[in-house]
């Protein structure tokens, strides 16, 4: 689009089915760099799914060597072009920050181990690039200097917003309050000196728990079934929030994220707030197999196991370690996608610990998964080995359940909490967005109507709403209705105020 013309004209030719996308202009010039996206018929998610092969080309030209490249960015100057690289089968893993010398045509690799990197970076000046990833549990700022190909940590429990002329604008995060936006200066030797607050956002996410008192711990390594392989890896991590001025032991709500190739950042959360001021602690475990960890590659082929494992170790580990907080006997399960999956295990596998379960779109029926948006998500975490090491399978046409023997068929049905479902007895909840293509909505309702007569449970549907149940009325509905399914097992009453 030609602002000062009024000219629209289209850049490149479809020809192929290739698809183009995040263009960035050389600064000063018509030179475009992109990323590339060959043709098929399985097209993944932008947002979730970074393991979708790509390119990145200056015009017509590919300048990356990785199979999966994403995120191009040029230099304030238009002396480099910055990209992300990587290679792995799962949807998200560690990344590679990539430089290339357009004048030089060569490509070099700057920093390494990146995690959580969704959006385009920022750059700070000339040489400082700006990246948000993830360190274990705790969202950071990183600085990339192309000059002297460095990587340095900035600003931790942060996340950078935009940046430029020498400044940084971040969101400074807390577990126990929303935080605020600050403006650092990128050579300021002095941090107090330098953050220079704009405004509080307390009063636009709301304060729910902003007294609340948090800890912040690390979970003991993780156990292994007979079955997985012993790895020497560090130990995962839990976020524990728990709820202010009680005078008695609390509930625990335990609450596994989804994916399962990501995270819960140590960070504030709406929902776990919520949770909190209505008098429950909450507990997010980012169990083996979570990005920002070494571990993230274990998983494919053991979950329903190791990923359950963790969540059992996690939550034993608050009982003893806060008892005398966290009541033992009031303890819950709630998770969406995978985490759901996993809250539908641990109340089958664990119903002595977990009274109360409560599952938003959640993964039921491996063998039933091949109608979601990423049937690739099925062979590589349902059976791993194979799928691993040929990634570009799972992009092919032959991606069909008659490539799978017998065996494989029965791993997929053994990793599926509806073979248990029959066995439920603990009060559940299942919340449904009717729009999901991720997640189809018959995996909840297959599960929902095998579950016993004689067990409480409850369907909610957001006809309206995709995987996220992220609608604004959608979301306070069911979190509202999650609370009141809570309160009316846990606290013994049918207070819904």
């Amino acid at each position: 689009v030609e602002l000062t013309k009024g000219i629209v004209r289209r850049w490149f030719t479809d020809d192929k089915g290739e698809a183009f996308c995040q263009p960035c202009f050389r600064p000063g010039t018509n030179i475009l760099a992109y990323r590339k996206l060959p043709q098929s018929d399985l097209k993944l998610g932008a947002v979730y799914c970074f393991n979708r092969p790509a390119t990145i080309c200056i015009d017509d030209q590919v300048v990356s060597a990785s199979r999966l490249a994403r995120s191009p960015s040029w230099s304030p100057d238009g002396k480099f072009l910055c990209f992300l690289s990587a290679d792995f089968a799962t949807h998200d893993g560690p990344a590679s920050l990539t430089m290339y010398d357009p004048k030089e045509e060569r490509i070099q690799q700057i920093a390494a181990g990146l995690w959580g990197i969704v959006k385009f970076q920022h750059w700070a000046d000339d040489t400082h690039l700006v990246l948000n990833e993830l360190c274990r549990s705790t969202p950071t700022v990183s600085l990339i200097s192309t000059k002297t190909k460095t990587r340095t940590i900035f600003r931790q429990s942060a996340t950078a917003i935009t940046a430029g002329a020498g400044y940084i604008i971040l969101h400074r995060q807390r577990l126990s309050d929303p935080g605020d936006i600050v403006c650092a200066a990128l050579h300021s030797s002095s941090e107090q000196d330098i953050l220079v607050p704009i405004r509080s956002i307390g009063a636009v996410l709301g304060n729910y728990g902003k007294d609340a008192i948090t800890e912040y711990w690390t979970a003991p390594e993780a156990s292994t079934s007979q079955d997985s392989t012993i790895l020497s890896i560090d130990n995962f991590e839990a976020i524990l929030k728990l709820p202010s001025h009680t005078k008695e032991r609390c509930p625990l709500i335990v609450m596994p994220h989804g994916g399962p190739h990501s995270a819960t950042r140590a960070a504030y959360s709406v929902p776990t707030a919520f949770l909190n001021a209505r008098g429950m602690a909450s507990l997010e475990i980012n169990y083996q197999g979570s990005i920002g960890f070494d571990s993230y590659d274990v998983l494919p082929g053991n979950i329903s196991t190791r990923d359950v494992e963790d969540c059992v170790a996690a939550t034993r580990l608050a009982l003893e370690k806060f008892s005398s907080i966290l009541d033992p006997d009031r303890v819950a399960v709630c998770g969406g996608s995978h985490g759901g999956f996993l809250s539908g295990h641990l109340a089958i596998q664990y119903p002595s610990i977990f009274k109360v379960c409560c599952m938003r779109n959640p993964v039921t029926n491996l063998l039933t998964m091949m109608s979601s948006d990423i049937p690739d998500w099925l062979f590589v975490e349902g059976l791993g080995n194979k799928w691993m090491t040929d990634p570009d399978f799972t992009f092919s046409s032959s991606l069909t359940m008659n490539a799978l023997d017998d065996e494989a068929l029965a791993t997929l049905r053994r990793c599926s909490p509806i073979t248990k479902a029959h066995t439920v007895s603990v009060p559940t909840l299942i919340a449904l967005g009717l729009r999901d293509r991720r997640c189809p909505p018959s995996q909840g309702l297959e599960y929902f109507r095998a579950l016993p007569e004689a067990t409480p449970k409850i369907l909610l549907t957001y006809p309206e709403d995709d995987h996220a149940i992220d609608r604004p009325w959608s979301t306070a509905d069911h979190w509202i209705q999650i609370v009141m399914w809570l309160e009316k097992y846990l606290f013994n009453n049918n207070n819904t105020t």
